[in-house]
């Protein structure tokens, strides 16, 4: 039985997400950068969002959508001026830069989750964890 169990596990692994599980996925980080544009957000909307793009970042560092890696870095540097902003304001928002390379990497976020399997995809969610863990997180380029 747990043969036969692990079997269908590795069957569902291999196969993309439903297109329900793609809308519920992408409803939540273009719910939280809704709320951000809005302003009314904190650091919870800013987390989710950022959890993307660097979900985004990893798939792309794995070869999905790889061509599109410097439009992330790009958002990141943008999601990571607001997270350097609100500690001094207290406000999460983004700046005019920051919001239109978060919306275009999560147009792309949102092509490359509906390329990906379910086990890449949970790999590169483990990956951005791993980093968080072991204190590998992003930080603004000085460049």
């Amino acid at each position: 039985m747990a043969a036969m169990v692990k079997a269908m596990l590795r069957a569902e692994d291999s196969q993309p997400l439903t297109d329900v599980q793609l809308t519920d996925l992408a409803a939540a980080y273009w719910l939280a950068l809704d709320a951000m544009v809005r302003g009314d957000s904190g650091e919870e909307e800013w987390s989710v969002v950022t959890c993307a793009l660097n979900i985004a970042l990893v798939l792309a560092e794995q070869r999905v959508g790889a061509e599109h890696e410097p439009q992330f870095i790009a958002a990141l540097d943008g999601a990571f001026r607001a997270k350097v902003r609100a500690a001094h304001k207290g406000a999460w928002r983004f700046d005019g830069e920051a919001l239109q390379a978060i919306r275009s990497a999560l147009h792309l976020h949102d092509q490359q989750v509906a390329a990906v399997t379910r086990a890449q995809l949970r790999s590169a969610m483990t990956e951005v964890h791993r980093r968080i863990q072991s204190g590998l997180v992003y930080e603004v380029s000085t460049t």
